[in-house]
């Protein structure tokens, strides 16, 4: 009898832990967020922060995702990670970013894609200025490498 009080105690006022747990209830908007930068010769960087205490993966950062807007929709900008032809080492595919700290992605602001073939039977690497306008950056991310989100940074191009 005594131990049915006891189990009825617990399932009425439940089990508390002596140990803290840290759980995160704030919305996306608040967990991360990306200053975006540019310099004299286009150079664009994006910061992005942490701002909570957990650790935050982001999948794919040197494989940039930006996307620019025209005609009423989302259109991806063409970003080469390397020359046409050129060997490539497969980028990282996750960078861990500790509670309240930053990492910064770089983009040229250029648009690149591979052209005609020269005779030497490699595709010509074209680069070209990415257009002024609207243009926002896409970051796929995990909190404490749970799933996915979705996080966009839109900036302007003048």
């Amino acid at each position: 009898m005594r131990n049915l009080a006891i189990i009825l105690a617990l399932l009425l006022t439940g089990c508390v832990s002596g140990k803290q747990q840290s759980t995160l209830n704030k919305n996306e908007a608040d967990v991360i967020n990306i200053v975006v930068t540019s310099s004299e010769n286009n150079r664009i960087s994006f910061q992005i922060n942490n701002n909570s205490d957990s650790i935050i993966s982001i999948h794919n950062p040197k494989n940039l995702h930006i996307e620019r807007f025209e005609s009423d929709s989302w259109r991806k900008v063409r970003i080469l990670m390397a020359p046409c032809g050129a060997p490539i080492a497969r980028p990282d595919e996750n960078i861990q970013i500790p509670g309240f700290k930053n990492y910064t992605i770089y983009w040229d602001g250029k648009e690149s894609w591979c052209g005609e073939r020269t005779k030497e039977g490699i595709k010509e690497t074209v680069k070209k200025n990415a257009k002024e306008g609207k243009y926002r950056l896409r970051v796929l991310y995990g909190i404490n490498k749970k799933k996915k989100e979705i996080f966009y940074k839109e900036f302007i191009l003048n």
